[in-house]
Order: structure tokens, then C-alpha cells, then sequence
């Protein structure tokens, strides 16, 4: 079975008040970096052998801020110490003012072998983009789309609501702005107030109001309410695509295939091993001049926390497989959870078809509390 490969661009102009991922703002270090992250690519590839791969996922940070000469050494790299396939999918994460008023940008990302794009609009609306930080406007996010479709056209685009003060009316022309923009992948996720942002630190001191769990719930049903019936399928908690440009990558976390991080903070999960590498990018340079992987908190998967992380996965796409969680575990799961089984069937959360045990849409939005259930 292939493989997926996650590489984390650490690098971005400022911190977002609301991200708590690993960043660095020291946009010198990208020489140095992209150096190290394809000797990392060597080094495990010698150690682990030449692997199939179908999904390459550039995230960040802002991967979009490499160029294409970095790019293409990146994805050289990767095709000469695993095995590529031709129909392998190519994301890079890229943010609105980095191909909004530069055409050829897009045009580059496709001609050195990018063929997703996730743009990082975040929303349509320059209020909106105000109070989460952003660096682009309304029109940028536009553009960027735009700009996008006609180079590579496989793009999503990330969009953030639940945001203080924003009312369905809002998040809708979020929505309406991306279905019109013929995109064919939209993400959409709740603004979370994470510990040690800035955000979380302004809710603290009582400067910002997270909105309430009935907002929120309405929020979450507008988007629902306005991109099935307009043909994007849901096939996980927080993404939408049309029939056929789901994200393989994605759903190699969901569906619990293997996948191997690289670069600063990646992780990974690759032969029910899971690590990740050391945070501080000059750390992770200097680990791998001494000829060393970065890796760190390797753990080899003993049978109960496979069978959490398998209901963690599993449970926010296309649901348990219970003949494969059978064989996994020695458990039969039918009489093992036979309570929260029989409890989320009669209350509408779930249904059992074809073998698996899904969440319907009234269970997508409680995934996180019924996956504890099933982990008690």
C-alpha cells in the first residue's frame, strides 16, 4: 500500500493570533532549511528503504513563501529516494497575497509539479480577515482562487467561521463567494481559541467572546445546509469536495493509512510507529549536519492506543470498518460497544451500512464527545 509524505514549511511572515502551529518568522533560514529537509528525505530513505508514495503534502507555515527552484529540489528529492507514482497528488498550502496579484506564481507552482493548491482565504469578508490577522484582503482571496483555477484547477480553499460577531448571513456569502468561484474542495473549520495564542490570551483577559455552542451549531449547520445541496459531498468533519477531488492526503489520517512527516515539527505514523522531529528549525539543521534524522517521541503502537487512534481517525470520515477494527484488535466490535453502538443508532448520530459504523450529520457534529464514548 502507498504511502502519504507530509512536508512542514515552517516558515511565515508574522504569527496569526489564533495559530498555535510550529512557526518561525526568520525567512533566512530557508536556504539552509530546504538543504537539511532533502537530506532528512535521503536519510530515510536509506534507513527505511524506497517506499511507494501517491500523496505529497507541502503545509506549514507558508509553503507558498519557497520558490520554485526550492520546489523543484524538494520534489526531486522525494523522486529519487521513493518511488512516485505518475498520478501522485501534489498539495502545496499557499496563502491569498502570495498569487493574488502575481499570475505566474500559480503558473510556477504547476510547471515544477504542484497539482493542488489550498488556499488559505479564510474568508471573503475584510472584517473578518481583520480580526484573524491576515495579511491579504477580500480581494486578494479572490484573486488568489481565481488565479489558481486557471493554472492548476484541483484547489481548495480554507475557509474559518464561528468568528465573534459573524452571523450565518456572513459565514453564507463566505460560501456563496467560493461555490461561485467553482472551487471544487472547500475546508471549513471553527475558529478555535487554543491555549498560547494570542486569541486565547485576549479571551482570557475578557477582550474576545468565543461564541456559544448554539451559534456555533448554527454556524456549522449553515455550512452544511448550503454545500450539500449545492453538490459537495461531506466526507469528513470539516471538508467538503466534489465526486472525485476529495484529498487522497487527507484521507490517508482518516483512514488510517501510513504517512511519513519531514522537516521541523512533521509527524508522522508509518508501520504503527508513531514520532515527530524537533520543533526549532536550527535544531533540526543542526541534527541533520551531524548526519543524525531529527526524530523524536518514536513509539511503537501497542494495541489499545491503536485502537484510540483508530477511533479518532476513523470516526470523523467514513466511519469504523468494523471487519478491519476486528482483525486489528482480536475485539469483535459489535459486541464490544454494543451500549454506544445501540445509544447513537437510536438518537440519529450514526447508522451501520455496508459494513462500517458512520456518523450521520447530526453525529459529524458531535464526532469529538461520541469518539469519547467509544474511548472510556
Amino acid at each position: 500500500m502507498s504511502s502519504g509524505i507530509y512536508i512542514h514549511v515552517p516558515f511565515c511572515r508574522r504569527r496569526c493570533r489564533y495559530c498555535d502551529f510550529y512557526i518561525s518568522t526568520n525567512q533566512k533560514l530557508t536556504g539552509s532549511f530546504t538543504e537539511a529537509l532533502i537530506n532528512e528525505i535521503g536519510m530515510f530513505s536509506a534507513a527505511n528503504g524506497r517506499r511507494k508514495i501517491d500523496s505529497v503534502f507541502f503545509g506549514g507555515g507558508t509553503p507558498s513563501l519557497l520558490d520554485k527552484k526550492q520546489l523543484e529540489s524538494i520534489l526531486n528529492a522525494l523522486r529519487k529516494s521513493f518511488d512516485v507514482s505518475e498520478d501522485t497528488e501534489i498539495t502545496l498550502e499557499c496563502n491569498p497575497e502570495d498569487i493574488s496579484g502575481d499570475e505566474n506564481m500559480a503558473k510556477d507552482f504547476h510547471d515544477c509539479g504542484i497539482n493542488r493548491l489550498s488556499i488559505g482565504a479564510q474568508s471573503f469578508n475584510d472584517e473578518e480577515l481583520k480580526f484573524l490577522t491576515r495579511e491579504h484582503n477580500a480581494c486578494d482571496s479572490e484573486k488568489s482562487v481565481i488565479n489558481a483555477m486557471k493554472h492548476i484547477g484541483n484547489v481548495s480553499v480554507d475557509l474559518i467561521y464561528s468568528i465573534p460577531g459573524q452571523t450565518a448571513e456572513k459565514l453564507l456569502r463566505n460560501l456563496e463567494k467560493a461555490k461561485s468561484l467553482n472551487v471544487p474542495h472547500v475546508s471549513a473549520y471553527t475558529l478555535i481559541f487554543e491555549k498560547g495564542t494570542l486569541l486565547y490570551k485576549q479571551m482570557s483577559s475578557g477582550k474576545v467572546s468565543q461564541n456559544s455552542d448554539e451559534t456555533e451549531s448554527v454556524l456549522y449547520s449553515t455550512v452544511n445546509d448550503y454545500l450539500k445541496p449545492n453538490g459537495y459531498v461531506h466526507y469528513e468533519v470539516s471538508n467538503y469536495a466534489m465526486p472525485g477531488f476529495e484529498s487522497r492526503h487527507n484521507l490517508k489520517y482518516w483512514n488510517f493509512g501510513d504517512y511519513i512527516g519531514f522537516g521541523p515539527s512533521a509527524h508522522s505514523f508509518f508501520e504503527r510507529k508513531r514520532w515527530n522531529n524537533v520543533y526549532s528549525v536550527s535544531e533540526y539543521i543542526r541534527i541533520i549536519s551531524e548526519g543524525k534524522l531529527p526524530s523524536v517521541n518514536v513509539e511503537t503502537q501497542r494495541d489499545e492506543m491503536l485502537v484510540k487512534d483508530y477511533f479518532i481517525c476513523t470516526l470523523r470520515s467514513k466511519g469504523v470498518n468494523m471487519i478491519e477494527f476486528n482483525k486489528m484488535s482480536g475485539r469483535n466490535f459489535e459486541f464490544e460497544y454494543r451500549k454506544e453502538i445501540s445509544d447513537n443508532l437510536l438518537l440519529g448520530n450514526a447508522v451501520i451500512e455496508k459494513g462500517f459504523f458512520r456518523l450521520t450529520e447530526k453525529g459529524y457534529a458531535l464526532a469529538d464527545s461520541i469518539t469519547l464514548e467509544f474511548l472510556r
